[in-house]
């Protein structure tokens, strides 16, 4: 669109003076790349920053009006009518679709520095997933904002599942040395990991015997929840223990559990770009088709 834009302008610019040089051609793009510098979006200055429940409320309703004030004149005719183009060539459900996908890889962006860095805690990783609930795949619709249904319990991030039930999902930190170790020759989870799936244990426990008022109260179904902890990560892992031997050892140890899974902070952002590089080969074959 930005070549056949600029014949256009080339065009006009030959039309209306026949004898222009090079130095007008750049004269008048230069113009154009001032007229169209005050629109933008993102963080920069002068850009427009939509919250996740902006975006979300554009994508339900599929409008937007944009206002633009206080810019000054084109330097050209051409320049203002690429400027008039631009903006009625705006389309509100792709704008909100290529926002919600611009605000997905700065969050993931930001979770991965924060486990990158061993000194991260548990509430600066929190801080990166809250309202991030794509990046636990498509089977959440939300995440919920109360975290306590029961006295004993403050769940990290509880999930609403389609069907209305309650998956939690349980933070640790990344920086975790013996997430696995070499015991007899054999390896096995660490006694951070364990401790991690018998809190997640007793949080479901509780969630069964208290889903009658849980129901009734808040309208979440929280029997026979599920759970997911995110702990550790390779990177940090000792003892000469490589990432697939980790990745293995995580494998054998969920395919007994039932209610509870196990994964890495190296899993969950490689499954989350994944889901974001299938969500922008998705938009570019919707755009060129």
């Amino acid at each position: 669109m930005g070549a056949d834009r600029a014949v256009a302008a080339l065009d006009v610019l030959c039309r209306d003076k026949p004898d222009a040089t090079a130095a007008d051609a750049r004269d008048l793009f230069r113009g154009i790349a001032r007229s169209v510098d005050y629109l933008g979006l993102g963080a920069g200055e002068g850009g427009v920053q939509l919250s996740t429940k902006e975006v979300r409320r554009l994508q339900q309703y599929g409008h937007m009006e944009i206002l633009l004030r206080n810019l000054p004149r084109p330097a050209s005719a051409e320049a203002a009518r690429m400027v008039s183009d631009i903006l009625a060539d705006v389309d509100a459900g792709t704008l909100a679709q290529l926002l919600e996908l611009r605000a997905r890889q700065a969050g993931l962006g930001a979770l991965r520095t924060a486990v990158e860095d061993p000194d991260s805690s548990e509430n600066a990783l929190h801080a990166c997933l809250k309202n991030q609930e794509w990046i636990f795949g498509g089977a959440y619709v939300a995440e919920l904002a109360r975290r306590q249904y029961t006295p004993d319990a403050i769940l990290d991030i509880p999930l609403l599942r389609g069907d209305g039930s309650l998956h939690v999902v349980e933070l640790k930190r990344a920086h975790i040395k013996d997430l696995v170790i070499r015991s007899s020759g054999h390896l096995m989870l660490g006694a951070p990991a364990h401790h991690a799936v018998s809190q997640a244990q007793n949080y479901l426990r509780t969630m069964d015997e208290n889903r009658p008022r849980i129901l009734a109260e808040h309208g979440v179904d929280t029997r026979r929840a599920s759970a997911t902890v995110v702990i550790g990560h390779p990177r940090y892992v000792t003892g000469d223990v490589t990432p697939r031997e980790i990745t293995e050892t995580l494998r054998t140890y969920n395919t007994h559990q039932a209610r509870i899974e196990v994964i890495t902070y190296d899993t969950l952002l490689d499954s989350a770009s994944r889901m974001l590089a299938l969500s922008s080969a998705t938009r570019t074959t919707s755009d060129t088709s």
